[in-house]
């Protein structure tokens, strides 16, 4: 029994030379150099698939990790001292992409380890920095953290710059001036784009009838705006400018490889799958 006869296959097309008389010879050191291009290339897209792997992985198995995000009013150029501005607990899911994050007043009253009565919770901070901030959350409210990220003014401002800047609705007019802190706030209500120092005032001011939790609501704004400005297809060219301004302006105890992992990974997220919540509490005034 014979077999069929096989489809011949379509001929292969090829483009043809943009001058098919004329070929130029290679000097030997640029021969040399396309051979490393070429070289270059397939190891590139050999290692595409191994790297894109790795970043969608950067807690190694684990798909969750929660961040201690601390805003820090000041710089490391200033020393010791910083108090905390802002408190959050970030609740990172990896695969589906989403985050969870619990605002932490920075004005409630807590016992700090290592001291006596009651203390601001943002007080740790200035008293031992990360590590006792850490130990408070954890002594106080039963959350732990995976890994901290301590963000200054000037990082802050760095890392909305180098996005390209943020889009809000300011809900109100926002003036305020401190020579002491050189804080400058001037805003008009309405939706704009913010630069990077624009930015800083946004999630700093606290001026107005809901003092620190209105700043809290004003903070979450910005971090959905952030994140969403930041992860646009777009700007995936800027990643190695982000990630420089990220690691120029933090203290975090996350690897490099890490920091672009966790861009990496969450790159697809929903602006719904970004929630935030605040921890309840009593308004009240105290000495301290």
């Amino acid at each position: 029994m014979t077999e069929p006869p096989r489809p011949a296959r379509p001929p292969v097309y090829r483009w043809p030379p943009p001058h098919p008389t004329y070929r130029p010879r290679l000097v030997p050191w640029l021969r040399r150099r396309r051979r490393g291009c070429l070289v270059l290339v397939v190891l590139t897209a050999l290692g595409l698939g191994l790297g894109q792997a790795l970043l969608s992985r950067p807690f190694g198995p684990r798909r969750e990790a929660t961040l201690l995000v601390l805003g820090a009013d000041q710089g490391k150029e200033h020393g010791g001292g910083a108090r905390a501005d802002t408190l959050l607990l970030v609740r990172l899911q990896l695969d589906p992409p989403g985050a969870v994050g619990l605002s932490l007043p920075r004005d409630t009253r807590v016992r700090i380890p290592g001291r006596r009565g009651h203390h601001k919770l943002n007080a740790a901070f200035a008293f031992g920095g990360v590590k006792l901030t850490q130990q408070t959350v954890a002594e106080t409210f039963g959350l732990s953290a995976d890994h901290h990220l301590v963000v200054y003014s000037a990082g802050l401002a760095g890392l909305v710059d180098a996005v390209g800047g943020i889009v809000v609705d300011v809900p109100k007019a926002m003036d305020y001036d401190d020579n002491a802190q050189d804080l400058h706030i001037h805003l008009k209500p309405g939706r704009q784009r913010l630069n990077g120092s624009q930015a800083v005032g946004f999630v700093r001011y606290r001026s107005d009838a809901r003092a620190d939790l209105g700043r809290i609501e004003r903070q979450q704004v910005f971090l959905k705006a952030l994140v969403k400005q930041a992860l646009r297809p777009s700007l995936l060219w800027r990643w190695p400018g982000v990630i420089a301004a990220v690691r120029e302006g933090l203290e975090t105890d996350l690897s490099l490889f890490q920091l672009a992992g966790l861009a990496w990974s969450m790159r697809g997220v929903a602006r719904d799958d970004l929630r935030f919540e605040t921890l309840p509490g009593r308004p009240g005034s105290r000495g301290g």
